[in-house]
């Protein structure tokens, strides 16, 4: 299935906000809170892109690493907007 909507990911900014430089980092603090957390490939994966499906636990653990919200790693704009892009 493909997604689309338009959704803006930003993990990568919000890595280097918090001072993040690669996925390897990520990954080890990630696992430091949640060790059954995402798989390295997985997260490798999303970290410029954005995933078709994103586990509410993967996102609530990466705004406690990265110290922020969920609207700075991803933003999805009103339906009112998308629509009138149509």
């Amino acid at each position: 299935m493909s997604l689309s909507y338009p959704v803006t990911w930003r993990l990568r900014e919000c890595m280097k906000a918090a001072g993040i430089d690669s996925a390897t980092e990520l990954h080890r603090r990630i696992k430091a809170i949640d060790k059954n957390a995402i798989k390295y490939a997985q997260l490798a994966r999303i970290v410029d892109k954005a995933p078709a499906r994103l586990n509410l636990q993967t996102l609530v653990v990466l705004t406690i690493v990265l110290g922020c919200r969920v609207g700075d790693i991803l933003d999805v704009p009103p339906a009112s907007s998308h629509n009138e892009q149509s």
